[in-house]
This record gives C-alpha cells, sequence and structure tokens, in this order.
C-alpha cells in the first residue's frame, strides 16, 4: 500500500506537468486489514492526509487524529461483548479466530482484562479455550467442527478472517 501510494502521487504529479487543472490527493480509504493500515497509517499521516479503514480495528490505530474506521476498534468490541454477556447472564463462552493470527488472541485477552476491571461489580463467566480455525485457503474444518459442535459453552465469540471462513462456508454448500 505504501508503494502504492507512492506511485499513485508521482503519477498525479507527472499529469499535472503542463495542465492547468492540478489533481492531488485528499486522502486514503485503505487497506483492511491492521496489519497492514498500521505501517501505511505512518506514511498516510506523514504526508498530512487523513487515512479512513473500512476493517482494521487494532486499537493502537485510534490514537492517530487523522485516522477513521468504519468498524469498532477491538477494544470497543470486545467492552461490547463483555456487556451482551452480562446482560443475559452468560457463563462461559469461547473465542473462535483464525489460526496463526492475532485477532482472536487479542480479542480474547481484552475479554479477561475487562472481566477482571468488573469483577466485584458483575457475575463471573468463563472465557474457555480458543478455537482456530486453519488459515489456508483449503483446510481441515473437520476436527474444529466436531470441537465446536461438542463444546458446551452458552455462546462463541467469532473473530475469524475472511481468508479462513469463506473456504469453510463454501465447503458447507
Amino acid at each position: 500500500p505504501i508503494r502504492a501510494l507512492v506511485a499513485a502521487n508521482k503519477t498525479i504529479e507527472e499529469e499535472n506537468r503542463g495542465s492547468r487543472k492540478h489533481n492531488f490527493i485528499i486522502g486514503v480509504v485503505g487497506a483492511s486489514y491492521s496489519s497492514v493500515t498500521q505501517p501505511l497509517s505512518r506514511a498516510v499521516l506523514a504526508m498530512n492526509l487523513p487515512l479512513v479503514s473500512y476493517a482494521a480495528s487494532n486499537p493502537a490505530l485510534s490514537k492517530y487524529k487523522m485516522f477513521a474506521r468504519t468498524v469498532w476498534s477491538d477494544d470497543v468490541l470486545a467492552e461490547t461483548i463483555t456487556d451482551i454477556i452480562y446482560h443475559f447472564g452468560l457463563t462461559s463462552a469461547k473465542v473462535v479466530g483464525t489460526k496463526g493470527k492475532g485477532n482472536s488472541r487479542n480479542l480474547q485477552q481484552r475479554l479477561n482484562a475487562i472481566k477482571e476491571e468488573r469483577r466485584g461489580n458483575r457475575p463471573n463467566f468463563t472465557l474457555c479455550d480458543r478455537i482456530e480455525f486453519p488459515a489456508v485457503e483449503i483446510g481441515d474444518f473437520g476436527p474444529v467442527t466436531k470441537h465446536t459442535l461438542e463444546s458446551f459453552v452458552d455462546a462463541f465469540v467469532v473473530a475469524i478472517q475472511a481468508d479462513s471462513k469463506l473456504p469453510y462456508l463454501r465447503k458447507r454448500r
């Protein structure tokens, strides 16, 4: 994305040579993954341009004044999920995520931290082990599906990346 931004800026500069109307970049929309958005944000914001992401949820991005997102940060999501768990009196939940990705692990850690912060005010709930879907296009979903179906928990908190849930959903047709 950073190379694309530099290339776009260079193309605009070339197009502006000899032209009465000057084009310029007023902001950037994208990328979707937080892991890509974080380095891109530093480049975009160094150019004094606003950045909007339609899917990046890493709370560290919230510190940038010219950054906006169209989805909740992981912190807000964890607070909301915890509120739902308490509201419905759930006693146990599992986080379902993508193997090798940090989003489900980070969400699980944040849920546990919020639970500890609120320990005296609310009934306790158990956040059980994390279930991880394969991160490959063609994975063996059988063990994960079996484990999920045999889990005796009140709720599942799902944080699966699209590149792992789409092959699973296609396989289930």
